[in-house]
């Protein structure tokens, strides 16, 4: 019965292990992911600024491309703030005619929206990889706290068994 416990207490701190090092190769795919994100939204929106200088000038382009304010910093309005850009550019396409002499062709910000869309599946993996490793620490706590329960229930058996044993008692290392 002791195997069994013990058992169980090693597995659910095998498959932790597993979880977290599944969790660290979804974290390190996210941070590349959004970093290439992020430069292919900072690129456009400092091109997009340029050629349309201010939001007096061009206020309706300002506002459909979110050219004013400072980029989120979160990721969730950061993914947010990148679709709403890079869909209203597509929507227009005076926006796309006027950013195609600087590069971006309706198909290079396309690219760019596929960056985005590549950060969000990889923060969706992460975030599930982050889930699966905060069961599994659960699981693993409660593992190691049955093992701990019966081991003390048997310390305690075997020191009253093993009264004047001391032999016996010094092999099971009590």
């Amino acid at each position: 019965f002791a195997e069994v416990r013990i058992g169980s207490a090693r597995v659910a701190h095998q498959a932790r292990k597993a979880e977290m090092g599944t969790q660290l190769q979804a974290t390190a795919a996210f941070n590349h992911a959004f970093t290439d994100a992020r430069k292919a939204y900072t690129d456009f929106r400092e091109i997009a600024r340029a050629h349309y200088q201010n939001a007096k000038i061009s206020p309706t382009v300002w506002q459909a491309l979110g050219l004013d304010g400072k980029t989120p910093q979160d990721t969730l309005g950061f993914i947010s703030a990148a679709y709403a850009t890079f869909d209203n550019a597509l929507a227009h396409s005076t926006i796309v005619a006027a950013l195609t002499p600087y590069g971006y062709t309706a198909e290079k910000i396309n690219e760019a929206r596929a960056c985005v869309n590549a950060a969000e599946k990889a923060n969706q993996n992460q975030e599930c990889a982050k889930g699966a490793t905060l069961h599994a620490t659960v699981d693993q706590n409660q593992a190691y706290q049955s093992a701990k329960i019966w081991m003390s229930a048997f310390k305690r058996v075997a020191r009253r068994t093993l009264q004047g044993r001391a032999d016996l008692l010094a092999k099971l290392g009590m």
